[in-house]
Formats: structure tokens, C-alpha cells, sequence
């Protein structure tokens, strides 16, 4: 298990890396320094999302660049980045793996400096830069997000500019819908979703777009708050934060919602993570015991199971899955393994 680790800027040294764990029971194997910012500054900002492992090898974002580093701990390469340390909230950041390409994005660190955001395309085995997607000039923010892939096409959401399919293999527009995109995309069942949120209204709003053209195929509107939400799809369904306080569950090829879980409690923006009889959410609650990760039901909302971890640790809550075991990190208080919900005859989850 990798996770992702950086100081607070503001109090910290400026350390950006990981950390490796024993899934089985939780051993720190290593701990692994990638870069130190300047001055004691660091980029944890970034990290809860810039970190993943993919084909044998582990890659993350930070302020000076992309680094990728072995399994155990070695340098492969650093491709660096005209970037800067940023106290933004936005933090979706993290490469993409296709084949030979790493695909990168750019994740607001090049705000105020000269450098353009956009999406690097970067050979895997040199690290050396084969081209650039840059945002439009004439946008105002343009911050990219974590990008998708699916079928020889990359697709990268830009803050307030729009989202734009880029072939993988030569990096050519295939296509820009100027949606006011204020999240990353997820590609599922022929169809791109994206949050979207404009500055100068309070509504906000799922959109599902045609993965070949870009074409609207639906919108849905919901409240929430700017920089607020991932998507997660599953079986012909999208699940997502809708404000703070509700999981909404919309039908993939229309946008009609089928149910939703609603409570006096604060979600986690992180992606809903949909796994066998359950959907699993962070949340802090207003009992700081129950503090943690709840799970719901998929087809109803109804919230069947949740686990209390410890104050404060469900509202940055990353939760992996794997293996009918659930992985989540908080913010200040380290990885939980959990079990996944088994439900019994009454609905509920045994554990």
C-alpha cells in the first residue's frame, strides 16, 4: 500500500514523498523523500491526490514537476515543471499510465508564472517530455485536473474552460465542449461526466457528454460548493456529493436520480467508492465517535453500515479498495485497513 505524504506548509519542512505499507497488517516498509520545497515550504496540498501506482512503478505530481520512482523506493526519473508552491484547495492531480505514456497534468502549480497549464505527455522509461497539451491562453484559470483514459483517447477537464479528448497516441484534438468544468472527468458506458459550477451563480451541476463528439447527452442540476466533488460509476449508475451533506445516485444514460442519502453530517468531496453490496463515503458526523466512513445502500441511499475511526478523519477521507478490504487515509491520523460490508437477511452490514 502507497500513500502519499507531505508536510503542511505552513508548519513543516517542506517534505514531499510516500510511504510504503504491509496491506496485510499495516507495517511501514520504507519511507521515501521525493523533494523539498524551498524555504521549508511543501506542496501537501497536492499529495492527498497526485500519487499512484501503476505498471510496476510509482508516479506522483508535485510543485517542481513529475517524479516516478520503482516499488522499492528508487529514482527512475524527474521531468520538471516551471511550477510554484500554491496555497490553492485544488488538489486533483495525479498521471495517468497508458502503455509507454505518462499523462500528467499540470494541476494549478504554473499559476503566476510564466508557464501555461496543460497536460504533459511523458515517455515512461526516459521521463523525457514528448509533447505538451497547453490550456487556451485567452482562459482566465484553466487549472487542469486528474485526466481519464479509455479507448486511444485522453480526456482532461480545465477550470472554467471547458473539457477537451486528446488522441493518446499523437495528442491531437479530438474534440472541446466549453462546459464550465469545476472537476475531474470520469468515462463510463460511452459517456463523460464532469461537475460543473460557474462563479457567478450558486447552481451547479452533473453533465454527461458524448465520449465521440462531446456533445451534451444530459445536465443535472445540484447545489454544491466550487471545487467540491468527484464522480464515481458503477454498474450503468454515477454517484457523486451533491452540497455537503448528500450522496446523490443518478442513472447513467439519462441523469434521472434513482436515490440519494441525506444527513446532519459533512461528506467527503473525495470519489464515493461503489464495491460489491455497498457504497462507501467519508463523513464527519455530529457524534465525533462515528467519525470515519459509511456505507449505503446503491439501490436505495439508505445508509446500511458505517465505521467510527476517530474525530476529524472522515471529511479528507481517501478510501482504495481491494480484495474485499477497504483502504482509507485521513488527513492528520495516519491508514485504516477495514472489511467491506457483508449485508445479512435485515439489510445491514454485519461489520
Amino acid at each position: 500500500m502507497y500513500v502519499g505524504t507531505a508536510d503542511d506548509f505552513t508548519r513543516g519542512d517542506g517534505t514531499v514523498g510516500f510511504r510504503v505499507f504491509d496491506a496485510a497488517d499495516g507495517e511501514r516498509l520504507r519511507d521515501v523523500t521525493v523533494t523539498t520545497g524551498p524555504d521549508g515550504s511543501g506542496s501537501d496540498w497536492l499529495l492527498p491526490d497526485s500519487l499512484v501506482v501503476a505498471d510496476g512503478a510509482v508516479y506522483l505530481v508535485a510543485y517542481d514537476g513529475v517524479h516516478s520512482y520503482t516499488l522499492d523506493g528508487e529514482e527512475r526519473w524527474h521531468r520538471p515543471v516551471d511550477g510554484r508552491l500554491q496555497s490553492t484547495i485544488h488538489g486533483a492531480g495525479h498521471p495517468v499510465v497508458v502503455g509507454d505514456t505518462v499523462f500528467a497534468p499540470t494541476a494549478s502549480i504554473t499559476a503566476g508564472t510564466p508557464a501555461r497549464e496543460g497536460l504533459l505527455a511523458i515517455d515512461d522509461a526516459s521521463g523525457e517530455l514528448r509533447r505538451r497539451y497547453d490550456v487556451p491562453r485567452e482562459r482566465s484559470q484553466g487549472w487542469t485536473y486528474s485526466a481519464a483514459y479509455a479507448d486511444g483517447t485522453v480526456y482532461l477537464s480545465m477550470l472554467d474552460t471547458g473539457v477537451v479528448a486528446l488522441t493518446a497516441g499523437g495528442g491531437e484534438v479530438a474534440w472541446l465542449n466549453e462546459v464550465p468544468a469545476e472537476g475531474l472527468p470520469t468515462v463510463a458506458d460511452g459517456r463523460v461526466y464532469v461537475p460543473t459550477e460557474t462563479d457567478d451563480s450558486d447552481e451547479a451541476a452533473v453533465q454527461a457528454l458524448d465520449v465521440a463528439t462531446g456533445d451534451p447527452v444530459w445536465r443535472r442540476p445540484g447545489a454544491t460548493e466550487r471545487l467540491g466533488r468527484e464522480i464515481a460509476a458503477a454498474d450503468g449508475r454515477i454517484y457523486c456529493r451533491e452540497d455537503v451533506d448528500a450522496i446523490v445516485c443518478r442513472g447513467g444514460a439519462t441523469g434521472e436520480e434513482v436515490c440519494r442519502y441525506a444527513a446532519a453530517e459533512f461528506l467527503s468531496k473525495s470519489r464515493p467508492v461503489p464495491m460489491g453490496n455497498a457504497v462507501y463515503v467519508g463523513v464527519n458526523a455530529e457524534d465525533d465517535e462515528r467519525d470515519g466512513i459509511v456505507a449505503l445502500d446503491p439501490a436505495t441511499g439508505d445508509r446500511v453500515g458505517g465505521l467510527g475511526l476517530r474525530k476529524n478523519t472522515g471529511d479528507r477521507a481517501r478510501i482504495a479498495a481491494a480484495e474485499e478490504r477497504l483502504f482509507v487515509a485521513t488527513s492528520q491520523y495516519g491508514v485504516y485497513a477495514v472489511e467491506a460490508c457483508t449485508l445479512d437477511a435485515f439489510g445491514r452490514c454485519l461489520h
